[in-house]
């Protein structure tokens, strides 16, 4: 009877470990509701369980736009790039 209440405690204490070590944000809706998720969306303002002030989804909007400034910056210069090859004087064929 011990070594069957040994082994339940141990197996629920070691699942106990596994479920403690996921990564929990609060985040507050554009409501003002507040609420905790491992999930957080990308409309709300949120902070991990860590104390980060920039959540993963927020990090990833901010990889997003920079991405899309990245590629205006690129547009613009190919942009450039074609007016100058068209200034450039071709013989005839």
């Amino acid at each position: 009877m011990k070594k069957v209440l040994f082994i339940t405690l141990y197996i629920f204490f070691a699942l106990a470990t596994v479920v403690s070590s996921a990564e929990f944000y609060n985040c507050v809706d554009k409501d003002g509701n507040s609420f905790i998720t491992d999930n957080p969306p990308q409309d709300a303002k949120c902070k991990s369980n860590e104390g980060d002030n920039e959540s993963a989804s927020q990090q990833q909007q901010s990889n997003v736009e920079n991405q899309k400034i990245n590629k205006d910056d690129e547009t613009t210069s190919q942009k450039g790039e074609i007016k100058r090859l068209i200034k450039i004087p071709r013989p005839g064929y």
